[in-house]
Formats: structure tokens, sequence, C-alpha cells
């Protein structure tokens, strides 16, 4: 299991808090931010940061400083998910953390407020505050692209489709579309199943919102010209011509769920699974119908993935494929103790550099946190291929059990 790519937000907030409360005790921090002396001062209770502390958008210059109210006034750092500070213009599909110092105005003081007290109606769980301290960790969800639609001024799915196949041809998609920009689709009928009807999941603009069902996000531009690392300058052994250029799209919850196999059995690997033959055969049609792709549109980039058994039978280089589910690398940037390191290398994969960030947890069509498939077949094993947990971590599971489907494609 790869525990170097995504870092717990749990784990995240203990070590703050922790931090903070090591301060507290042992460096004489003032209780009042700065401001008054503590003593018969009223302790503040505007806890509500919603209207101060600005969320992060694409493209948006952080706020450093706020006004405050009548209790107080504050200043903002910006860090992002590895904790560096951030400068300049925020970024798309990334996670940023708030650092809020707050200085009590006279009359006021910070000793007395409590633990956690502080709230913001755009965090991604509750901001962390250790009691006292005038010291608020607001971590923000990943912020969001931009709607394609809005972008190329108009109004369906299948036109927002073809400007980005068009600017892709004419050279101008790099300075139109940017990794987490997304295309709604209305509906998607595929054959055998229900139509399915895109819905918001959670609450826009609210901490537990989790976008839409039937989103279409990019998560990568020219990413089958690199190799594994993602590096630019670097190229990818399936396709060391380069391939035409080319922007990746994924969907970004889950639409659907399904079997990797009948059967528990990972033998043949991903290019001869009951998955792939959905999803390049009913699934494909479905998505094309709906969003008016056509095969010339599209790009099938080489990807080579394990034939899984146990021992491992070999490796297949799948050139075919409009539409596909990640590998393990793809997603990850590694193998972790799941995908082959033989057939599935930093030389033969790609790297979608949406998910550098993380951004890996999706959810189905009850709101709830979802589990996915991967293409990988699980290494040294002839019944399981890997998957995405609920935690945001890559795990194997039996082939036969029925979770979340995820594909992507490349228009170009």
């Amino acid at each position: 299991m790869n525990r170097k790519s995504v870092f717990s937000k749990a784990a995240f907030a203990g070590m703050l808090a922790g931090m903070l409360a090591l301060c507290l005790v042992f460096t004489a921090c003032s209780p009042d931010g700065g401001g008054g002396s503590g003593g018969g001062d009223a302790v503040v209770t505007d806890f509500d940061l919603t209207t101060l502390v600005t969320a992060p958008v694409s493209g948006a210059t952080p706020q450093s400083t706020f006004a405050g109210n009548a209790q107080y006034t504050g200043t903002i750092a910006w860090e992002d998910s590895a904790g560096t500070a951030h400068t300049g213009a925020f970024a798309s599909s990334t996670v940023y953390t708030a650092v809020v110092t707050l200085t009590a105005k006279s009359g006021y003081t910070f000793t007395g407020a409590a633990t956690n007290s502080f709230t913001h109606s755009g965090a991604d769980g509750w901001p962390i505050y250790v009691a006292s301290s005038g010291t608020v960790f607001i971590i923000f969800p990943a912020s969001s692209g931009s709607d394609l639609k809005v972008k190329f001024s108009v109004s369906t799915a299948a036109d927002a489709f073809t400007a980005v196949h068009t600017a892709i041809q004419d050279g101008t998609y790099l300075t139109k579309i940017a990794l987490g920009d997304y295309i709604d689709l209305d509906s998607l009928t595929i054959t055998g199943s229900d139509t399915i009807t895109d819905k918001d999941l959670g609450s826009p603009g609210e901490w537990d919102y989790h976008g839409r069902l039937l989103r279409l996000i990019v998560v990568g531009i020219n990413s089958f010209k690199r190799d594994g690392t993602g590096e630019p300058g670097t190229v990818n052994a399936n396709n060391p011509s380069g391939g035409p250029d080319h922007v990746v799209f994924q969907f970004q919850n889950i639409p659907v769920k399904h079997d990797m196999n009948a059967t528990d059995t990972n033998v043949g690997g991903y290019l001869g699974s009951a998955m792939r033959t959905y999803i390049t055969g009913d699934f494909l049609t479905g998505l094309q119908t709906t969003t008016g792709l056509t095969n010339d549109m599209l790009w099938a980039p080489a990807r080579k993935v394990s034939q899984g058994g146990d021992p491992e039978a070999g490796t297949d280089t799948i050139t075919t494929d409009t539409l596909w589910l990640p590998t393990v690398w793809e997603m990850f940037g590694s193998n972790g103790l799941v995908s082959s390191p033989t057939s599935e290398t930093v030389t033969n994969q790609a790297r979608l550099e949406y998910y550098a960030t993380g951004a890996f947890l999706k959810y189905d069509s009850s709101d709830n946190c979802s589990s996915y498939w991967l293409a990988s077949p699980k290494y040294w094993s002839a019944d399981e291929f890997a998957y995405v947990g609920i935690d945001g971590y890559f795990y194997d599971l039996i082939a036969s059990e029925v979770t979340g489907c995820a594909p992507a494609f490349c228009v170009k």
C-alpha cells in the first residue's frame, strides 16, 4: 500500500494540534493574540470565519489579512497539502490550508475560547483550534477548476468537447484548459442500465460538497507523452514518438458499479477482464452518444498492464482502448505493494497530474464515499485487482466484488 501518496487530514489535524499545544505549554504564547492584557477582558464569542477568510479559487490571489470584526483582526498564511508555504495564485485541484493568526481588539481575549470553537462553511471538516491560542487552521477542499461550457461559451457537453478538440487541434488549448476544469453531463444512458441523471453530491459551496455525479474533470494534459514521473522532458516508453497533443478526462465520481470479473480471477489481466469488455462496449457507446465524441476526437494511448496470475504471466500492451481504467501508477505515481514492479514501471507508465496533490476520494449516487477499481492486477495473486479504498489509499480486492467504475479517456 502506498502511504506516501496521500497525507491523512486526521493525521495533519493531530500534528497541528500537537504543535500548538506544545507552543502553549512551553513558549508562553500570548492568549490574546497580541492584543489586550487578558485581565478583565471579555472572551471572544464571534467564531464564524466564513465571511472573513475567502476560500481558495483557482487563479485567485491568496488573501493575507482581514479587518476582522468588533472583537479581533487577523492575518493569513497559506500552505499546500505538503505543508509548504504557498505564495502566488492558487492552482486548481489543490488542497490548501489557511493558517489564521487572530489578534484580539482592546477589551477582548482568546483566553477561555474553547478548542475547535471557530467555524468556516467552506472548510473541509472542522477548523483546527487549540483552546485559548488565537491561531486557527482551516483546511479547504481541493480548489475547483472552471466549467468548460462557460469558458468556451457553449451550453451543451457535446459543444464543449468539440471546443476542447478544436483548441487542441489549433494549438490554443494550453491557454484555455487547466487541470481540474470540467464538463458536466446532464445524463448518461448505458445499454442494459437505467439512465443515470446528473446531480450534486453534497451541498454546493459547503464543506461536504463532492462535485457532481456525471462531472468529467481534466486529470492530465499530454500525460502519455511523459513517463511515470510526470516530469516535462521525459519520454513514455509506450509512446516514444509522443503521440498527439491530448487532454485526459475522468469521471470525478462513481456513475456506476461493476465487478472486474464474474469469478475471482485476474488471469488474463485487465485486457481479458469483463470490466474492460463492459467499458469499451456498452459504456463507451453510451458516453459517445451523450458527449458527441467521435472516434477521430478520441486517442487510444499505448499502455502497459500486467497479465496477472500467480506467478505473473507477463505484460500486455493495450493500444486500442479509447475508454479505460487507470493503473495504480497512473493514479498514484508508484506501485506500492500492490501492482507489478516488473510490468508497470516508471518508464512505461504515465502519471495523471491531477492526482499529484491527492483528491483520490470519489462518491456514488447516494453521496457515499465509494471504493473504485483500477486496471492493475494484484502482483503475485491470481484472484485480485487493485482498487482505491474510501480512505484514499490503494489496496487489492477479489475480482468478483462489485465496486465503483470511474473510467478515463483522451481527447486529441
